[in-house]
């Protein structure tokens, strides 16, 4: 009963990690099965024989069991932590404020275009009208620095209004700066389905969304190849006789 006590008092944890209520389920009905074993005085010599066989299996069962749940726990651990750093570390612009969004620290279930195994959504207003290259390049100058390399548009420079920008990190992340408000033909009640924008920035002038993923789509990385034209000096002419 003690063991039980313990897994009851330590369930709101588990289940923070991760860990599966159906497995933490399973293991506290064997743990309680196994204290119900040993307090149970047998009365015959076919009790006192299943007692003494099913003893050991039901203490094996339960140490696999609490293996896999600590193995579980410390794996969203660190899921858990690495997932709350990136989202940290996404570069903020001067003058936005941020409101809704959304984290999710494992892969769906079922997804036809999301094939990510976590993902980060940070959305931010700005109090004015401000280029997406512009805040592009304000965020380039701290990515670049950790690792970061821009995929699409090839040069923040040579572009003029991109839908998205997007960099990537190797060998699993990647990050997409969008315009998500306002949109053309895209109404107010439209943009809050999903349940991340939030109604207050419906007025706002102008708003992005930042959105970490790891793993899912990859793009090749881009390298520029300056093209050096060597032109090849024609001969000296020929002296007359």
């Amino acid at each position: 009963m003690v063991l039980l006590n313990i897994l009851v008092a330590v369930r709101p944890v588990v289940e923070t990690l991760g860990i599966s209520t159906l497995l933490f389920a399973l293991l506290a009905s064997v743990v309680l099965l196994t204290s119900r074993v040993d307090a149970t005085t047998a009365s015959s010599a076919e009790e006192c024989y299943v007692h003494d066989c099913m003893r050991p299996v039901l203490r094996t069962t339960t140490s696999v069991l609490l293996v896999l749940i600590v193995v579980l726990a410390v794996a969203g651990m660190f899921r858990v932590v690495r997932v709350t750093r990136a989202g940290a570390a996404i570069p903020v612009y001067p003058g936005a404020r941020e409101s809704g969004g959304r984290t999710r620290y494992l892969p769906h279930l079922i997804s036809w275009d999301d094939r990510s195994s976590a993902r980060i959504q940070r959305i931010f207003a700005f109090p004015n009208v401000t280029p997406l290259t512009t805040i592009a390049r304000h965020a380039d100058a701290k990515l670049s620095t950790q690792g970061w390399y821009l995929v699409a548009p090839e040069d923040l420079e040579r572009v003029g209004d991109p839908q998205v920008i997007v960099w990537q990190r190797d060998p699993d992340e990647r990050l997409d700066l969008m315009k998500v408000w306002p949109l053309p033909n895209l109404t107010r009640t439209q943009r809050l389905y999903g349940g991340i924008f939030p109604a207050e920035f419906l007025d706002a002038p102008l708003v992005i969304e930042w959105s970490w993923a790891l793993g899912g789509a990859r793009s090749p990385r881009y390298t520029r190849q300056e093209l050096i034209q060597v032109r090849t000096p024609p001969p000296p002419p020929t002296p007359g006789p």
